[in-house]
């Protein structure tokens, strides 16, 4: 499938991610993101941010850069590495604010539910792996309109978790996603149950909602 140019921006309530509570006033957040192929060269880049509504400390830009390789038989292979930058945190300096991950995905799309497994290292700030099991399931609704099933577990081998952490399971998420399709847009409502499942991160459930639009630029 060739890659797509697009843009996209989400409308969320909260902002969690791998257990961790990146918005805990539950102050609106505004996600832009665009993505673009690079070339020729089968590499494509993503760039994407994060805005909250609870302040400039918490505004993030992540930049992901991936190959995505198809040419096996129900296998679907993607690398790449992401920098992950905290610009506007106060005192900025690049030695605390920024952090890099190498991310490596094997998703078997023929397969029932469509499982997918993630592993991340991040090698600088994070200094740590982290693991993800996802599966989803989609169907439609109507010509236009579909609906898409989700779930995913983490295991967390001490990416940014305090000293005296353990590894081990640290989120769960489930998602049920509405898609409405017209012709180069999708408008896509969505709700979510995270469930932390380590004391170190506040072990707790989370239930968070938003609205997603995303336009392709490709015929």
């Amino acid at each position: 499938m060739p890659a797509q140019v697009s843009a996209s921006a989400d409308y969320v309530s909260s902002y969690f991610w791998r257990g961790f509570d990146l918005n805990p006033l539950r102050k609106p957040v505004i996600q832009p993101a665009f993505g673009f192929p690079v070339g020729q060269t089968g590499l494509y880049l993503d760039v994407w941010g994060s805005f909250s509504f609870e302040g400039k400390e918490l505004f993030e830009t992540d930049l992901t850069l991936s190959y995505t390789y198809e040419g096996w038989d129900n296998v679907i292979v993607t690398g790449g590495i992401i920098h992950y930058g905290w610009y506007l945190a106060k005192n900025f300096s690049f030695t605390k604010d920024t952090s890099h991950e190498i991310f490596f995905n094997v998703l078997l799309p023929s397969m029932a539910l469509q499982p997918s497994l993630t592993l991340y290292y991040d090698f600088t700030n994070g200094d740590g792996l982290y693991l993800s099991l996802a599966g989803e399931h989609s169907f439609s609704l109507s010509k236009t309109v579909g609906a898409r099933l989700s779930a995913d577990i983490g295991f967390n081998g001490g990416q940014w978790l305090p000293e005296d952490a353990d590894p081990g399971f640290s989120d769960a998420n489930f998602g049920i996603d509405f898609v409405f399709s017209m012709d180069r847009f999708e408008i896509v409502p969505f709700i979510r149950l995270t469930s932390v499942l380590m004391e170190a991160l506040g072990k707790k459930s989370h239930i968070w909602y938003g609205v997603s639009v995303r336009y392709s630029f490709n015929d």
